[in-house]
């Protein structure tokens, strides 16, 4: 099953682009923060060339239980109305992302 949300979280860094092995797909990953708690998250490349480090972002994200990954699909379009800060949540980090990687 996959379930999508929208999320804020804090954008730490960019992570260098991974090449796949056979060279036609590249891999994007931010290091992000949601109160407490630091991971790293795959993207579209679409996402990584449009966030800037240091800010935060409201992301529309999507879990996949059968993989158990988390990964970002984009920044959503509006914000998340009532909610705190990245600084003021907690969650647990993103464990065992897949990739949504692009072809080259």
């Amino acid at each position: 099953m996959k379930i999508t949300m929208k999320t804020e979280l804090l954008v730490l860094a960019k992570c260098e682009p991974k090449l796949s092995k056979d060279g036609q797909t590249t891999y994007y990953k931010l290091s992000v923060m949601q109160g407490e708690e630091v991971g790293q998250v795959n993207c579209p490349e679409s996402v990584y060339v449009s966030v800037s480090t240091g800010k935060p972002e409201v992301f529309n994200v999507e879990y996949n239980s059968e993989y158990k990954s988390l990964r970002l699909l984009g920044i959503a379009a509006s914000p998340i109305v009532g909610e705190p800060s990245p600084a003021g949540r907690t969650a647990a980090p993103a464990e065992g992302a897949q990739s949504g990687g692009s072809k080259k």
